[in-house]
């Protein structure tokens, strides 16, 4: 068998993918044609039911162990053992039809091809015995379902040696989980428009993206089905998970006052994460300004950067909540020192220390304003990408709670919640202004 080839059926319909022997004929939609000839090293696949998101996986199979490769390792994994029964006894006859098959152990479900490669089917209720293989491309089939630290723990250093692809696959359960992570880490940045990391793609077909799928059975299921399970089973949606912070959060709108005082929030950093600028109306709440900065930047720039921002607001007044955590005393001595006449420490700025117990007073202080509709955001930032950005972290924004009942919150692991912090910081900012803390000089207004 050598590499199987791609071509149309000439139905405008499919795409066919014709391995050499013409004892199987396997077919592939565009979209599913689209996820397999992507170049990314890890792509994602959340898909609705009937999608045919185990036949991409299959067909993955057969277009890698077509080429020849002495030793050649191609895993499937899934959660479960039925799971890989399942597709193990499907790929057993295609390749026994096709004249490949060399060997193969039911028991251990693994299959030997003449090729040299052997696909080997592993469950996540047995993940320590992967512990040491090296295989050289990987299908997760419901990712949603592997939980995160047999993935981080198990899977991912076994490919560290020979860099393998790995195409994950499955439905959405929630904004959780090393399934989310991947499918978010495949997206666009949403205000630059480039992919956040180029080894990584991921893609969303709904139930109209399903071949296969009547247009009335979908209507019907749509009709019958709750909203919630339609949005999640069909549409894919990655939905509100009971860990999520700010519930809700796209409902959650204020209408901006003309001339009002902004509180505004700076949460920095440099390297990983991103530096994020805030403004929120200090009367209606309303979060009105935003920007964040690329990557590198100087403290001395960013600083820079932040006096430019606060100046839209100068007729209006401003109060600056910034994070002096880490190089926060330092940012202040600039703040202070080089820009006198915009901030003054008794007047409109204050350096906040985050502590474990801060942090949560603070985060409690934001569910309360969003809850009680004194913060939001404006409608007409819908149709901006910073503006998606800013939302999409406050969904995925999450609490913990320990073995010993302790609270804490933050972003999922490889995440970011600046954007978060920063609003959290301005919605402090407008309170203070609000309670009457903020002065009259460099630039604040007295409500």
């Amino acid at each position: 068998m050598s590499v199987a080839n791609f071509s149309r059926s000439g139905k405008g319909d499919v795409v066919k993918l014709r391995p050499p022997s013409k004892v199987v004929e396997t077919t592939a939609t565009p979209t599913q044609i689209a996820v397999l000839t992507h170049p990314a090293r890890f792509k994602s696949v959340v898909a609705t039911r009937k999608w045919g998101k185990s036949t991409c996986g299959k067909l993955k199979v057969l277009a890698r162990v077509g080429r020849p490769k002495r030793g050649g390792l191609f895993q499937w994994i899934a959660p479960i053992y039925r799971q890989c029964d399942a597709v193990y006894r499907d790929l057993f006859y295609t390749f026994k039809s096709m004249g490949q098959l060399v060997a193969h152990d039911s028991q251990k479900l693994q299959l030997d091809l003449a090729t040299g490669w052997r696909v080997d089917f592993r469950s996540m209720d047995g993940a320590e015995n992967i512990r040491g293989d090296t295989p050289d491309e990987i299908v997760i089939d419901e990712i949603g379902q592997i939980p995160d630290d047999k993935y981080e723990e198990v899977v991912r250093p076994s490919i560290m040696t020979t860099q393998a692809p790995v195409t994950f696959l499955g439905t959405p359960k929630g904004r959780r989980g090393v399934g989310y992570k991947m499918w978010t880490r495949g997206q666009p940045d949403p205000v630059t428009g480039r992919p956040l990391d180029p080894l990584y793609k991921s893609w969303r077909f709904t139930c109209y993206d399903a071949t296969f799928i009547p247009r009335s059975e979908i209507e019907e299921a749509k009709r019958t089905m709750s909203q919630r399970a339609f949005a999640q089973e069909l549409l894919a949606e990655f939905l509100d998970t009971t860990g999520v912070v700010f519930e809700n959060v796209r409902a959650r709108r204020c209408t901006p006052l003309d001339d009002e005082p902004v509180g505004i929030g700076a949460d920095w950093a440099k390297d990983v994460d991103f530096t994020w600028f805030v403004a929120t109306g200090c009367v209606s709440g309303a979060i009105q300004a935003v920007q964040r900065l690329p990557h590198r930047m100087s403290y001395i720039q960013q600083v820079a950067a932040l006096v430019e921002f606060c100046k839209q607001f100068q007729g209006r007044g401003y109060f600056v909540c910034h994070d002096k955590t880490g190089v926060g005393n330092a940012i202040d001595d600039i703040l202070l020192q080089t820009y006198g006449n915009f901030f003054t420490a008794e007047e409109n700025l204050e350096s906040f220390l985050f502590t474990g117990q801060s942090k949560n007073e603070l985060v409690e202080e934001g569910i309360v304003a969003f809850e009680a509709g004194q913060l939001g955001f404006v409608r007409q930032g819908e149709q901006e990408p910073i503006y998606e950005t800013l939302i999409r972290e406050h969904e995925e924004f999450a609490l913990e709670v320990s073995s010993k009942g302790r609270i804490s919150y933050g972003a999922p692991d490889g995440m970011h919640d600046d954007a978060v912090i920063a609003t959290l910081l301005s919605n402090r900012a407008r309170r203070r202004v609000a309670a009457g803390q903020g002065g009259g000089s460099a630039g604040m207004l007295i409500l």
